[in-house]
């Protein structure tokens, strides 16, 4: 399973400069992507000064406390039987789509698709396993097809989750290999938006999943359509929902901002009350919960979404990794999980 190192020479080519002043508006894992890229190689650390890695000293997000290495599989959980990790990596980054956390940065997403070369790609897969995560999120996208069909003619054991805007993505998930789909998120928030219909769209989405033998969920940013889903009695075998202490894409739309388009600090109040009400609408659903977009685009300290989202209820969480972090975020959930009767959770840890 051994790739050829990216050159990271030829990253940088294809990379633009950055100045110190746009710096400042970086997201967290931007600052660690261009720290990473500054330093031609070596993981950046997860806090430290500017231009190291991580948020500046005394910033509000504070520095990551580095975790040590916790031997062992990422604790699981049951999708539809099935045992997957707490800890499911997403596919954004893989595939070169970036949420900028409001910074209204344009090229981040050119950005990306610089620095995940094949080889790169691959080699991050190969992370994930090592570092005891056995489930990856899975865009329905050619590049994404090829780099999962390679990794496991090469041997890889991951389990490959895919988001399923049509029926026609079907086809591409059962050639990938997918043992899970879900109905995409923007798919399910469109279905409330443009007729109110959700859960008869979902469902029949779910229905053309399982006949393809896909362990079938849905995935939203807006609360609403758990509630209609949970009130029209769809069978569902898991929700994904956003869940983050910052309030990004909490309820269908990112994070404020003014009429330049710079980020508005949001209210702490305000930032509690949007995770409170997805806790309370999730505290009644008996399938398991997964949290996504955790870390809010690299807006939220991983140690808080973590725990904050374990303890409000999630099951598991989907989290966009660069392979740098990988083995951190890893030991971070580990470590949790180690610890899970101090949270103070009060919805019961859903298994199946």
């Amino acid at each position: 399973m051994e790739q050829k190192e990216v050159s990271r020479r030829d990253f940088f080519r294809k990379t633009a400069v950055i100045t110190g002043a746009a710096a400042a508006a970086y997201s967290l894992e931007e600052r660690e992507l261009l720290a990473f890229q500054q330093r031609e190689g070596g993981a950046p650390p997860m806090g430290g000064a500017p231009g190291q890695g991580g948020p500046p000293p005394g910033g509000a997000r504070g520095a990551q406390v580095a975790i040590p290495d916790i031997p062992g599989p990422v604790p699981t959980f049951k999708l539809g039987g099935i045992p997957v990790s707490r800890l499911l990596a997403g596919h954004n980054l893989v595939v070169g789509q970036a949420h900028e956390g409001g910074s209204g940065l344009i090229y981040v997403s050119s950005l990306l698709r610089a620095y995940f070369t094949e080889a790169k790609v691959l080699e991050t897969f190969s992370a994930y396993e090592k570092s005891g995560i056995n489930i990856s999120g899975a865009r329905m996208a050619a590049n994404m097809l090829a780099y999962s069909k390679k990794y496991m003619a090469q041997g890889g054991k991951l389990a490959w989750l895919a988001g399923i805007s049509s029926e026609k993505d079907i086809a591409m998930a059962t050639e990938m290999g997918a043992r899970f789909g879900y109905v995409h998120g923007n798919t399910a928030d469109g279905f409330l938006r443009n007729n109110g219909n959700v859960a008869e769209g979902c469902a029949k989405l779910l229905d053309a999943m399982r006949k393809a033998n896909l362990v079938s969920g849905i995935c939203c940013h807006n609360i609403d359509v758990v509630v209609a889903c949970e009130k029209a009695g769809v069978e569902t075998a898991f929700y994904i929902k956003t869940f983050n202490p910052v309030n990004y894409y909490m309820n269908g739309t990112g994070v404020p901002a003014n009429a330049q388009g710079a980020v508005v600090a949001a209210d702490k109040a305000v930032q509690e009350e949007a995770a409170k009400k997805v806790a309370d609408v999730m505290a009644g659903v008996k399938v398991p919960f997964i949290g996504f977009k955790t870390l809010g685009a690299g807006r939220a300290n991983p140690t808080q979404a973590f725990t904050d989202s374990f303890k409000l209820g999630c099951d598991g969480i989907l989290v966009g990794m660069y392979d740098f972090q990988v083995a951190q975020n890893a030991n971070l959930v580990k470590k949790i999980m180690l610890e899970k009767d101090k949270l103070g959770r009060t919805r019961p840890w859903v298994e199946s």
